[in-house]
């Protein structure tokens, strides 16, 4: 019997109306109800007596066809006595679906997981099984972990694990629970549990046991005659993709003293003190005490070391890793509680919200003025376009500003070109397409005349020319906003995460175009300025909110609702989400965040996006650039 078949055994279709008590919540989950519903059967969910008693009634005057099932998760004793007495009464639990597995074992999944199994495919025991062996099937079906899997050897152990971590992004966390009491398993399951708390710990324990390899390999080769002939098998395991994806590469005086193939993952000392950019450190604070401008130098910092790590071909540091998650979560809270306050705090010396960028600038005594909106740019990719505009003789006068939440192209974006709060361009709040006359209309109101100002975007691509620049066509123009977007398209386009945007972005302004039109706005008189409405984070995905059109925007870090009711409602099925609310946003968009490095994507899948509230999200450079 399947497991659809199994459904129907409890509701026979022979009585048109059904009680059932829900113990386990299962109708809670959206794909259980359409999982029944497809099978013929009417599905109201309520609690009150008034709502009862509204559905009954409804279905009972309506033409509708087929079974009738009220669902409750409270006692029988709650439903009226006339409807009981009309129904069938049945109480469901996963236990009862899945009959020869232990209910203990199966209250530690929730309804999502466990929806997994309702596949008439999926074999089943025909045999009860105990606690242990109900949850090594359990990890199997749901999770692809193979408890009863032996290994010969830890290596072998270790590239199991890193390669789940790479398919899969975490081990569950009821995993761990079990692992420290079971008694049943292969001792390495037991024995390396601290590989299952987190992929940082993988990393650290890898990367350890490789530079102890690499010395006992220089240990062989001071031993024997022939460096030539000593060979070392070990050596060959790092050159596994799963294993060569959790290290960093390892400084040493010669590459050229190590096997041809195992030199990729090596970098000479002599390289990397050469470098241009010194690797930085992300220093440890007591981020609960951090203000404003604590919050915005760390923001700088966390570019700063991100890139001299890229700069330099390194896999960025794990502790600092680990740093900047706890940091994020004091910045989360912080941002909530504070978020408001910014808006009343004035937009010079510099600005602090992207919407007051036109205001400062307004107070500038320059003849003309430019700004460049470089979309996507995170404090890191700043960093990484710095060295080449340093090295052509340009100077910078740096500071941070805060994008607009939910950090959205639509939402940032048209505050900067606005220069007002979103709450203000509420007709075009889900697109950019008013940017031009957003930007013209400030300009106008501050005295400027229509044909003095210009607006441009989508730059960035394809050779450069004079030509294609508006401001530098015209002789009147002395406002010119632009947009050059392709740090946003590498980022959405990235196949091996914040690595991927990297080099697309150091090949990108390697090209020139930049360059070339900084130069041309320089010798046209404009004082220059650049920034950016977003930056941007490698995400890993929770689970997809599936809603219909609950949801009015379903972006990977952000959902926007039209009610707040709506909201607070997957916001309980989904505690880890964040509640947004400003009064600076339209009075219809209740935007809910994906926390810390979460995203409302397919679990466990990974991108590089934007929306949320992190601090590489959130803070982005504003600089001022002139020439030596």
């Amino acid at each position: 019997m399947n497991d659809l078949h199994r459904i129907q055994s409890f509701l026979l279709q022979s009585n048109p109306y059904y009680v059932v008590q829900d113990l386990d919540q299962l109708f809670k989950s959206q794909s259980f109800q359409n999982m029944v519903s497809n099978l013929g059967y009417t599905v109201h969910v309520a609690d009150d007596p008034i709502a009862i008693r509204f559905a009954y009634e409804t279905f009972r005057l309506s033409n509708q066809k087929g079974p009738f099932l009220l669902v409750i998760s409270q006692d029988f004793s709650s439903v009226p006595f006339d409807i009981l007495e009309s129904s069938l009464q049945v109480t469901i639990t996963w236990g009862l679906l899945f009959p020869h597995l232990d209910e203990s074992a199966l209250q530690q999944f929730n309804s999502e997981e466990l929806l997994q199994l309702l596949d008439a495919h999926a074999y089943m025991p025909k045999t009860m099984q105990s606690y242990e062996e109900s949850m090594i099937y359990l990890f199997n079906k749901l999770y692809d972990i193979d408890l009863k899997r032996y290994f010969s050897h830890p290596y072998e152990f270790y590239a199991y694990v890193a390669s789940y971590y790479e398919s899969r992004g975490s081990f569950p966390a009821q995993f761990k629970t079990f692992l420290k009491e079971a008694h049943s398993l292969s001792p390495l399951w037991t024995s390396y549990q601290g590989l299952f708390e987190s992929q940082v710990k993988l990393r650290k324990l890898l990367n350890q046991q490789f530079m102890n390899d690499i010395a006992q390999y220089d240990m062989m080769q001071k031993e024997n005659s022939s460096f030539y002939e000593v060979t070392f098998p070990g050596l060959s395991f790092y050159l596994r993709p799963e294993i060569m994806a959790q290290l960093t590469k390892l400084p040493v005086e010669n590459k050229k003293r190590y096997p041809a193939e195992i030199q990729l993952l090596l970098i000479e000392q002599s390289k990397q003190s050469a470098n241009a950019v010194p690797l930085a450190e992300l220093p440890i604070s007591n981020y609960q005490a951090f203000k404003l401008n604590d919050w915005k130098m760390f923001g700088e910092q966390i570019g700063k070391v991100r890139a001299s790590y890229l700069l330099n071909d390194l896999s960025f540091s794990i502790e600092a890793e680990e740093n900047i998650k706890v940091a994020n979560t004091h910045f989360e809270n912080w941002l909530t509680s504070s978020f408001e306050s910014l808006r009343s705090l004035p937009s010079v010396p510099s600005p602090k919200l992207s919407h007051q960028i036109p205001h400062f600038l307004s107070k500038s005594s320059a003849d003309k003025i430019a700004l460049i909106v470089m979309d996507g740019m995170s404090f890191t990719m700043w960093e990484v376009i710095k060295p080449t505009l340093l090295k052509e003789g340009w100077s910078f006068e740096e500071h941070s500003v805060f994008s607009w939440v939910p950090t959205l192209t639509n939402v940032s974006r048209q505050a900067i070109f606005s220069g007002k709060e979103p709450r203000a361009f509420a007709d075009s709040f889900s697109t950019t397409n008013k940017e031009a006359q957003l930007w013209k209309s400030f300009w106008m109101e501050d005295g400027y005349q229509q044909n003095e100002i210009f607006y441009q975007r989508s730059l960035g691509l394809g050779n450069y020319t004079t030509e294609s620049i508006l401001s530098l066509n015209s002789p009147y123009a002395r406002v010119y906003g632009c947009v050059i977007d392709v740090i946003d398209r590498f980022m959405h386009s990235a196949i091996q995460g914040l690595v991927s945007v990297f080099r697309e972005t150091q090949l990108w302004i390697q090209g020139g175009y930049l360059l070339s039109l900084l130069q041309d706005l320089h010798q046209s008189g404009y004082e220059i300025y650049l920034t950016a409405d977003h930056g941007h984070i490698e995400a890993t995905g929770t689970g997809r909110i599936n809603e219909g059109i609950l949801a009015n925007t379903k972006g990977q870090r952000v959902r926007n609702y039209d009610t707040m009711l709506i909201r607070e409602r997957t916001h309980v099925e989904h505690s880890s989400s964040i509640e947004w609310n400003s009064s600076g946003l339209p009075p219809t968009i209740y935007p809910l965040l994906a926390s810390g490095n979460s995203a409302f994507i397919t679990k466990n899948e990974r991108i590089v996006t934007h929306g949320g509230i992190h601090i590489e999200e959130v803070i982005v450079p504003f600089v001022q650039l002139t020439r030596k």
